[in-house]
C-alpha cells in the first residue's frame, strides 16, 4: 500500500488521465483525495494501481519479470510516498516443493538475518533478476522526511537497541586542563607560523581522540555567545595568539596564514554540536580494538545482550581484488593538479575540474561552489563522483580536496543490537557532511559473487555500479520532463485554447480544393469538435496488432476509432481496482488500467554504454566484506537512514573501481546508531523475502 498523510500531493489516474490530487483524510486502507483541478473528492484505495507510486511499483515488477530494465531515480516523484508492504504470517512461498512459513528478518549483516530462501537452483532471469542481493554504493536515497498521522500496516517495531537487563550508557563531558586561552588578552599583531608558538600540546600526538576535540585540547577556544539581534546562539573560535575567528572561512585563512597541521574539518560552528561529550557504556569491550592498530582510533566491541563473540578477524582498511579483477593503479593514468592555496579555487584546480564537469553532466546550470565538498565536507551527494587530489598533485596534506583518502578519524563502537544484528553507534557528536569511513573488501567479477554468494552468502555484497546509475540517471533527468508535461493537468479552458490554436494553425495552411474529405470522416471530425471524445485502452491487445507506419500529427486528421463491442466488453473485464466515490450522480467512464503494461522505462538505448567500451563481457564489479573488510562492514540499513554513500576517486580514474565513502546526511548526536539505505531491489531475488526492521516512519517493510 501506499503510505500518505493528510495534505500530501499525489498523482491519481481518473478516465485515463494523471491528475494532481492533495489527500484530504487517511482512513485505514483507503484514502480520500482532492483532484485540484476537477473539484471532485473521491475514496480510492490505498493498494489502487491508480495512485502513481502503487503504478510505478507494479510496473517495475512486470519489468523485472519480462526483462525490462527499470530506471533507478533519484528518488520518488511524490515527496515522502513511499509503497509500504504488509506481512502475511500465514504466507507460503509458491514454487517450492515443500510449503514454508514467512520469516521476519532483521537488517543486520551478522549472517544472523532469517531471511527465507527456498532450496532450488536458481535458473536462467531477466537482467533485473538477480541471483543474489547487492546493495547499491551509487544510488541516491530518496529524502524522506517524517510524515505525520501515518496509519501502520505492521507490527510496531521497539526503537531500542538495547535489552533492559543490558549495560546502561551516559554522556561524559571532558573539561581541557588549559584555559589560559580564555583569559588571554589580543594583542595587534600579523598572524604568521610563529602563532604557533602558543599551543600548549603536539597535534600529532593526539591520535585516539575526538577530532573536535583536538583544536581545545592544543589551546584553542570555543565560545558561545548570543546574537545581538535575538536570542540565536553563535559560535566564535579563539585562535591560542587570542585572534577571534567567526566562521568557517576566517578559521582556514588563518590555519593557512600559521601553515598548521590542523584541518580545517577539526572546526565547527553548530552549536548544536559538543565537541567535549562522549558516549559511555557501562561493559567491557571485548576486543578493545576490532582494527588491531590498523587504525589511527581504536574500534571497541560491546555486546550488552549476550555472551556472543564477534567472530571476524580479517580486518583490512584496503580493497583486495580477487582473480579476474584488473585494477590499473599507476600514477602515471592519473590528472594531477599544481595548486598552492590548499585547491579552495574549484576553478583552477585540475582535480575539481573533473568533479564540476561530471556534474554538469546532469544539470548545466550548476555553481561551483555548492558541488562537492565545501571546507572538507560533504553536504549531499554528488551522483557522477568526486575526484580527489591525488599522488601527483603539488597540493598539500590539509588540502580541501583530501577527505576520503584519509584514515579514518571518528571514533565509533561496534555494538550488539537487540534484532538486528552487529551495528555501529558514534561516541562524539558528528556534523553534517562529516566523513565516517570508507566500504572495503575483496572485489569479485560479477559471475564470481554469483557463485559465492549461492554458495556462502550475500549480506556483505556491494556493486559497484557508478556507470550504471549516472547513465540511467542522465536518462532519467531528460525523461522526467517529458513526464511531468503529460502529468500536467489541462483545465477545459486550456483545452480550449489548445483546440483553437491548432485550428488556426491548420487554416493557416492553404487550401486544397482537389482534397476531398470522405462523409464518414467529416462526421468524426465534427464530433470531435463538439468534444465527444473516447478514451479506450488497448495496451493488451497492441501487440496483437499490425504495426501501422507513424505520420506527423499535424499532417492527419484526428479521426474517431470505433472498437467492437466485444473488444470494450473483453477491456472492461480487465479492471483491476475498485473506486468508492462521493459523487454517486456523476458517471464515470470506465477504462482499462494496467499496470503491467509497458512503460515510460521502456527506451531504446541511445548510446554505447562506458562499461562496453572495457570489453563486450565487461559486468558490474562486486565488493564483498563477509571475510575480509572494515568497519563499514557493520553499517546496518534503515529506510530513514543518517549517512549517505558517495563514490570517490582517489587512486584511480577508472570509473569501474571508484572508492565507496560514507558521509553524515545530518547532526548525530553521541550514541545513535548509524544507518544507510541499501537501495535493494524489492522483488530482483526470486523466492527470497526480507521483512525491515528499521523502525522508522518511513519504513517500506520489506527489503527483497
Amino acid at each position: 500500500m501506499v503510505k500518505l498523510a493528510k495534505d500530501q500531493t499525489v498523482r491519481v489516474e481518473y478516465n485515463g488521465k494523471w491528475w494532481l490530487c492533495t489527500v484530504i483524510k487517511v482512513d485505514c486502507s483507503l484514502v480520500q483525495v482532492f483532484f485540484d483541478s476537477l473539484s471532485r473528492t473521491e475514496w480510492i484505495y490505498r493498494g489502487s494501481t491508480r495512485l502513481s507510486p502503487m503504478f510505478r511499483e507494479e510496473q517495475a515488477a512486470t519489468n523485472r519479470h519480462t526483462g525490462v530494465r527499470t530506471s533507478r531515480k533519484a528518488g520518488p516523484n511524490e515527496s515522502t510516498t513511499v509503497v509500504t508492504y504488509t506481512r502475511h504470517n500465514n504466507f507460503v512461498q509458491s514454487g517450492d516443493s515443500q510449503d514454508q512459513s514467512q520469516q521476519t528478518s532483521g537488517t543486520g549483516q551478522d549472517g544472523e538475518q532469517a531471511d527465507m530462501e527456498v532450496n532450488q537452483a536458481v535458473e536462467e532471469h531477466p537482467s533485473n533478476v538477480r541471483a543474489v542481493a547487492r546493495k547499491s554504493t551509487t544510488r541516491p536515497q530518496a529524502n524522506n522526511t517524517t510524515a505525520q498521522n501515518i496509519v501502520p500496516f505492521l507490527p510496531p517495531v521497539t526503537n531500542n537497541t538495547t535489552n533492559t537487563s543490558g549495560p546502561t550508557s551516559k554522556i561524559m563531558y571532558f573539561t581541557p586542563h588549559e584555559k589560559v586561552i580564555i583569559r588571554r588578552t589580543y594583542k595587534a599583531h600579523e598572524c604568521s607560523p610563529q602563532c604557533k608558538d602558543y599551543l600548549t600540546h603536539n597535534f600529532n600526538q593526539l591520535r585516539g581522540h575526538n577530532p573536535l576535540s583536538k583544536p581545545l585540547l592544543c589551546g584553542w577556544g570555543r565560545m558561545t555567545q548570543k546574537a545581538k539581534n535575538g536570542n540565536k546562539k553563535e559560535i566564535v573560535y579563539k585562535a591560542p595568539c587570542g585572534r577571534l575567528l567567526r566562521n568557517i572561512a576566517e578559521v582556514h585563512y588563518y590555519l593557512r596564514l600559521t601553515e598548521s597541521e590542523m584541518t580545517v574539518d577539526l572546526f565547527d560552528f553548530n552549536h548544536m554540536v559538543r565537541c567535549l561529550a562522549e558516549f559511555a557504556v557501562e561493559c567491557n569491550p571485548d576486543p578493545k580494538d576490532l582494527s588491531k592498530g590498523l587504525e589511527q582510533v581504536p574500534i571497541p566491541v560491546i555486546n550488552g545482550i549476550n555472551n556472543e563473540m564477534l567472530d571476524f578477524c580479517n580486518y583490512s582498511i584496503k580493497r583486495v581484488p580477487m582473480e579476474g579483477v584488473n585494477m590499473n593503479l599507476d600514477p602515471e593514468f592519473l590528472c594531477g593538479c599544481d595548486c598552492d592555496d590548499n585547491c579552495i579555487d574549484k576553478t583552477k584546480c585540475a582535480c575539481w575540474k573533473m568533479t564540476l564537469e561530471g556534474a554538469k553532466y546532469i544539470g548545466k546550470d550548476v555553481d561551483p561552489n555548492s558541488i562537492g565538498y565545501i571546507y572538507r565536507r560533504l553536504p549531499e551527494q554528488v551522483i557522477t563522483g568526486i575526484y580527489e587530489c591525488n599522488s601527483r598533485c603539488k597540493c598539500s596534506s590539509t588540502c580541501l580536496n583530501r577527505v576520503v583518502q584519509n584514515p579514518m578519524s571518528l571514533k565509533l563502537q561496534v555494538f550488539k543490537t537487540h534484532n538486528r544484528g552487529w551495528g555501529i553507534r558514534c561516541l562524539n557528536d558528528i556534523p553534517q557532511g562529516t566523513f565516517i569511513c570508507i566500504y572495503a573488501g575483496t572485489l569479485h567479477t560479477e559471475a564470481m559473487a554469483n557463485q559465492d554468494g549461492m554458495a556462502y552468502g550475500d549480506e556483505y555484497f556491494a556493486e559497484l555500479d557508478y556507470i550504471e546509475t549516472v547513465e540511467k540517471y542522465k536518462d532519467d533527468y531528460e525523461s522526467d520532463v517529458m513526464e511531468e508535461e503529460e502529468y500536467r493537468e489541462k483545465s477545459p479552458q486550456d483545452e480550449e485554447e489548445e483546440e483553437k490554436r491548432k485550428n488556426k494553425k491548420r487554416n493557416s495552411y492553404s487550401i486544397d480544393n482537389d482534397f476531398s474529405m470522405p462523409s464518414n470522416v467529416k462526421c468524426d471530425v465534427q464530433k470531435n469538435r463538439e468534444g465527444v471524445r473516447t478514451r479506450l485502452r488497448t495496451r493488451n491487445v497492441e501487440e496483437d496488432k499490425p504495426e501501422v507506419k507513424q505520420t506527423k500529427e499535424q499532417d492527419k486528421p484526428k479521426i474517431k476509432e470505433e472498437f467492437p463491442k466485444t473488444l470494450v466488453d473483453q477491456l472492461s473485464d480487465n479492471i483491476e481496482t475498485v473506486t468508492i466515490s462521493d459523487e454517486e450522480d456523476e458517471g464515470r467512464e470506465v477504462l482499462n488500467f494496467d499496470s503491467k503494461a509497458k512503460g515510460l522505462d521502456e527506451k531504446s538505448q541511445k548510446y554505447t554504454s562506458v562499461r562496453e567500451l572495457f570489453g563486450l563481457e565487461e559486468c558490474v564489479y562486486v565488493m564483498d566484506a563477509k571475510n575480509t573488510g572494515n568497519i563499514g562492514r557493520f553499517l546496518n540499513h534503515s529506510c530513514s537512514p543518517n549517512i549517505f554513500v558517495q563514490n570517490v576517486f582517489v587512486d584511480t580514474h577508472d570509473p569501474r573501481f571508484p572508492w565507496v565513502a560514507f558521509f553524515s546526511s545530518q547532526f548525530i548526536r553521541a550514541g545513535t546508531e548509524l544507518t544507510w539505505n541499501y537501495n535493494y531491489d524489492i522483488g530482483s531475488v526470486p523466492n527470497r523475502v526480507l521483512y525491515c526492521l528499521c523502525a522508522s516512519l518511513e519504513c517500506k517493510g520489506r527489503l527483497l
